[in-house]
């Protein structure tokens, strides 16, 4: 379990090579992480060649709909037929609020 590690870009590469040896792990939870679009292309490349993982999950990370869509190709494409469970809950990236404008008093 590596959720809410503040996992980001650099922490992609090693993942990779974590799913790179095959036969070693089953389930990878990377939710609540900083991993972006560019982290999916490197998860993906590990999945591809990984045969034991059954479940990735990948809750409120901001991968965008191009990280999703990577992911999702790996799968629908078939490149990795052991994944059982892929959770994509609310990979939208993440959007800073609006500034806050300053608040005025009432006159009185």
């Amino acid at each position: 379990d590596l959720s809410y590690n503040k996992l980001g870009a650099a922490a992609a590469e090693s993942v990779r090579k974590l799913l790179a040896v095959d036969g070693v792990i089953e389930s990878l939870d990377l939710s609540e992480n900083d991993l972006e679009a560019s982290a999916a292309e490197a998860i993906c490349a590990g999945l591809k060649s990984n045969s034991s993982l059954r479940e990735l999950r990948l809750a409120h990370v901001p991968l965008g709909d191009a990280g999703v869509g990577v992911i999702v190709g790996v799968v629908a494409r078939q490149l990795n037929t052991t994944l059982r469970v892929l959770d994509l809950f609310s990979t939208a990236r993440r959007r800073r609020p609006p500034p806050r404008r300053p608040t005025t008093s009432p006159a009185r």
